[in-house]
Formats: C-alpha cells, sequence, structure tokens
C-alpha cells in the first residue's frame, strides 16, 4: 500500500508538514483500506508511517515521492510531516497523468485536499509506468521500503501446474471467475475507458453516439434483445467499445487468452502471460435482469454532459459523513434532470422500476450473468464486470472481489496442451473463419517434414 496526498497549499510539500480534517483521511481509498484503518490504533499508525507517499498539489503541479515521518492526531484533525530525498527527483504531472490509473488515481483527485491509500506496490507501478528508474535508486534513498513485496504472483509452465495452483487459490464456498491476458502488464479495464499516450480517452465521450449509430445500421440483428445490458453484451461481440470486460466461469478458457495471440511470432511468445482470478460471493453476482446492472448499463444512453453532472454529483455524495446528509443528497440527486433521464432508459425496460437510483451504484464495478445471446458467450461461458461511469477496479481487488494472478510461461508449449484438450481457436471462437484458421495450421508442413514429402 501507499499514500496519495493531496493539499492546495503550495508551501505545504517545501516545509514537510500538513493537517487534514479526519473527514478527508482516505477519501479515494479502496473499500477493504477503508475497513483496515477504522480505529487508527498506534499499530496501525506504525503502519501507516511504514508506507512510501506520493505528495501532489492541487492542480497540474509535479508529484513528490516521501516518507512519513510522524503523524499526530488531533481533536478533528491530522498532522502529517513527510521527508523528501533530494536525490528523488519529482514526477511532472503530465507523465503521472497518462499513468493514474494504474495508481487507482482518478482525475478529479487532483481537485481535492485530501489523504487517499491506495493498494499494491508503488515502486513496482514507478518502474512498469516508466516514470523514474526507481529500482536501483529508491531501496537505497528511502531505507525500509523494498519492491515488489505486494506483487508476488505465482507461476506455472504448464497445464497441470495451472490447474493445481487454481485449485489451490479457489474455495468451494465462492464463485470464481477468470481472465486471461498475454501480456502480464494489461490493465484491467473495459474498452470504453482506453486513453491514448496522453490520457485523452479515445472513446468514451461518444459511448452514446457509438451504441445508437450500430442500433442504427444493424437494427436487426439487435431484435431478440430486451435491455440495454443485452445489447451493450452483443456489441461487445462484434467489437464496439463497451463499459464490459469479459470474463469467464472456466479457466481453461482464461488460460487459452494468456497464451494465445493471432500473431504467433516468437517475441509474443517469449513474453509472459497472466490468469487473473475473481473470487466473490455468490449473491454478489447480478445477473440480466439486475436493476443495478440496468442502471449502469445505461448510463450508455446519456450524453456527456449528462454523464458530467452525474459524476460531478457522485464526487459530492463520496466526502458525506452522516446519513441525514445522504438522505438528503439522495432526493435531490434523484430529482434532477440529468438522473430523471436516466430513469426514463430504465422504465423503457423495465416499466415498473421503483424511480429511485442510489448513487453509489453509478460508480461501482459489478459482476454480471448475461443472456448467453451468441456462439462465442456459450463456448466461452462468458460473463462481465460491468463498470460504472468513471469506476475503475482496483487491480489488487475490492471489498467484494478477491484478485489472484497467476503469471504463465512456456506459452507455446501450454498451447498445444490445450489443443489435447480440444481447447483450440476454433472452439473458443466458433466461427467458419476460425475453423479454417485452426484446419490451415494443423496441415501446415513444419520445417522438420519438409524432406519426408513425396516426390511427384
Amino acid at each position: 500500500m501507499f499514500h496519495f496526498i493531496v493539499t492546495a497549499d503550495r508551501q505545504a510539500w517545501a516545509g514537510g508538514v500538513e493537517v487534514y480534517p479526519k473527514s478527508r483521511f482516505l477519501e479515494y481509498s479502496p473499500d477493504h483500506i477503508v475497513k483496515e484503518f477504522e480505529q487508527l490504533t498506534p499499530k496501525k499508525i506504525d503502519l501507516l508511517k511504514s508506507m512510501p507517499c506520493l505528495c501532489a498539489y492541487e492542480g497540474e503541479e509535479d508529484i513528490h515521492i516521501g516518507k512519513i515521518e510522524r503523524i499526530d492526531l488531533e481533536r478533528s484533525n491530522m498532522r502529517v510531516e513527510v521527508s523528501f530525498n533530494p536525490s528523488v527527483p519529482p514526477i511532472s504531472f503530465e507523465r503521472f497523468n497518462a499513468h493514474r490509473k494504474r495508481f487507482g488515481v482518478h482525475e478529479w483527485e487532483f481537485s481535492r485536499t485530501h489523504w487517499a491509500v491506495k493498494s499494491g506496490d508503488l515502486f513496482e507501478k514507478l518502474r512498469e509506468s516508466n516514470l523514474l528508474p526507481l529500482a536501483a535508486v529508491l531501496p537505497d534513498v528511502l531505507p525500509g521500503f523494498s519492491i515488489g513485496d505486494e506483487d508476488q504472483q505465482s507461476s506455472v509452465g504448464s497445464v497441470t501446474q495451472y490447474i493445481d495452483k487454481v485449485k489451490e487459490l479457489i474455495s468451494p464456498s465462492q464463485q470464481c471467475f477468470y481472465r486471461g491476458h498475454t501480456d502480464r502488464t494489461y490493465k484491467l479495464e473495459p474498452f470504453i475507458f482506453r486513453t491514448n499516450k496522453n490520457g485523452v480517452p479515445l472513446y468514451k465521450d461518444r459511448e452514446h453516439e457509438m451504441f445508437r449509430e450500430l442500433l442504427v445500421s444493424n437494427f436487426f440483428d439487435f431484435t431478440g434483445d430486451s435491455s440495454t445490458l443485452d445489447r451493450l453484451v452483443r456489441m461487445q461481440h462484434y467489437g464496439l467499445p463497451t463499459r464490459l470486460l469479459d470474463i469467464t466461469a472456466n479457466p481453461l478458457i482464461a488460460l487459452f487468452f494468456a497464451v494465445f495471440s493471432k500473431d504467433q511470432s516468437p517475441t509474443k511468445l517469449a513474453k509472459d502471460g497472466e490468469v487473473i482470478l475473481f473470487t466473490l460471493q455468490r449473491d454478489k453476482i447480478k445477473y440480466f435482469d439486475s436493476d443495478t446492472a440496468s442502471c449502469i448499463a445505461n448510463l450508455a444512453l446519456l450524453n456527456v454532459a449528462d454523464r458530467r453532472y452525474i459524476d460531478k454529483s457522485l464526487n459530492q455524495y463520496k466526502t458525506l459523513q452522516t446519513p441525514s446528509e445522504r438522505a438528503l443528497f439522495d432526493t435531490t440527486f434523484n430529482g434532477s434532470t440529468e438522473v430523471e433521464r436516466l430513469l426514463h432508459f430504465i422504465k423503457a425496460e423495465k416499466p415498473y422500476f421503483t424511480p429511485r437510483i442510489k448513487p453509489a451504484d453509478l460508480h461501482s464495478v459489478v459482476c454480471v450473468r448475461g443472456k448467453h445471446s451468441n456462439d462465442r458467450i456459450t463456448s466461452q461461458s462468458g460473463a462481465f464486470l460491468l463498470f460504472g461511469d468513471e469506476a475503475s477496479f482496483n487491480e489488487e481487488g475490492s471489498t467484494d472481489i478477491r484478485v489472484h494472478r497467476i503469471t504463465v510461461k512456456n506459452k507455446a508449449e501450454i498451447l498445444q496442451d490445450l489443443k489435447l484438450l480440444n481447447i483450440t481457436e476454433s472452439t473458443v471462437f466458433p466461427n467458419i473463419e476460425s475453423s479454417a484458421n485452426d484446419i490451415k495450421n494443423k496441415h501446415m508442413t513444419r520445417e522438420t517434414e519438409a524432406g519426408n514429402l513425396p516426390i511427384k
């Protein structure tokens, strides 16, 4: 874990001291971390002091890497003293902002004074983002910190090892889903939220237009779909950027995606893949007819102005402390024109839906089992993570969804073993093109066979 501390006082980090209201402590922190630090005992204070720190200013200013030396608890405030080593240069806002999602930092965190605690290994994240040559430098200049302690992964090099590792990690009392990546540096982020190298969204602001344009151009393909979620699932199948992230209930399908790519070049095969396990209680799974899933899915129909109003309102909601404050906010929020527009879309598919949206749902990430409306979802035992607006899934998991990671090596060998289990391109992607490609590869003459061909 690490601290992400923001202040509006431009002299705070020059002096190394800042004071925060207790109500601002743990804002924008994952739920499991908030729960861990509900009671600030001396032992918890020591734990906080052991974590590295990113110190930022409101706005677009440099970010400094520091070490917390002292935390004092006052009646309603917390006083923090931070030290900085001059050997460690600051990180420019522009460079950090391009990678902020890797650190679990939302863009609006730079506009509010607060003290967050984030999941993961700070040094590993900085190294992966190429922000600083930290692997060689930081352990020396910030003694007491280590690299990679929180990022230990299981590694497997065969199908047998993989199955054994999965059996170790799963629990019969919980549901487990899986996702495979050919490159373990890939983030858990739906296509619609992807950005360019400067952090500018590629598709998000055009989501409502893309949704409607595909319906207009291919209306008959969607006639069997009764909800926005159904349509998003089909659009995902055809490659349109959506707020869905594919997962599967079949661990071997995830392993296939960790080792297979259209370009099976030596470079691709040499790069480690990864399978991510998501475990959760069964009552946390939403289904295609879920009200919560309907509320989140229909965000895709709102224009940019409506979504920005909702985002701004939800950020305000997170700062409220008392039930009475939240009840008053709930009434105002649901009475706004923008939310009434969202309710209109929801009631179009659920006429009896009570016109009352829980604000927190719209920023959440939920696990959804949709209808198996196409052969690919059926063959892949597909399910989804459905992302609310500006929602991000913590790479280390959340209170509801725990995450385990398995690094996958020896891709070529595993791919061959999966073929023996009939996990191939044509069975995972059941269409004539994939079948033809499988058959082509199966019958292609190998170099070792070339000398044994009969002469005609």
